[in-house]
């Protein structure tokens, strides 16, 4: 007999997900394998203009979607490429998604000379922070 859907119930009972920027791959995949979860395929491009394109490969709707990825050199690429990674997987109906709690394995510090200080610090680095290192 077949059982029927409830209405809060969903085809799609996807979890834990994780992505992986293009900064450091290699991170990604050994937090996968702890977790004993595979990378969600990504195709991540940078265009010659410098404008970044992020498409996930499998359907996100429903799921808890954590973004790996680290800041190194270039940071302002990096860190812009996850960004749009999470922007994607609000817009793909991710059921959570860790923007606040993105995994950082560096965090950023703020770098300004006495002279560009203002009463409220480096607004930029604050922001992508909120607060959490």
């Amino acid at each position: 007999m077949k059982r029927l859907r409830m209405r809060n119930e969903t085809a799609n009972n996807k979890h834990l997900m994780l992505f992986s920027g293009r900064a450091f791959p290699e991170l990604a995949e050994e937090i996968a394998a702890t977790l004993e979860t595979n990378l969600v395929p990504t195709r991540a491009l940078a265009y010659a203009n410098s404008e970044i394109y992020v498409r996930f490969e499998e359907s996100v709707r429903g799921s808890d979607a954590f973004v790996i990825q680290s800041h190194t050199a270039p940071v302002n690429e990096w860190i812009m490429e996850q960004l749009i990674m999470v922007d994607a997987l609000k817009r793909a109906s991710a059921k959570r998604y860790y923007r606040g709690r993105a995994l950082l394995p560096v965090c950023t510090s703020g770098q300004e000379t006495p002279r560009q200080r203002t009463h409220l610090g480096p607004v930029g680095v604050r922001s992508l922070q909120g607060g959490r290192c």
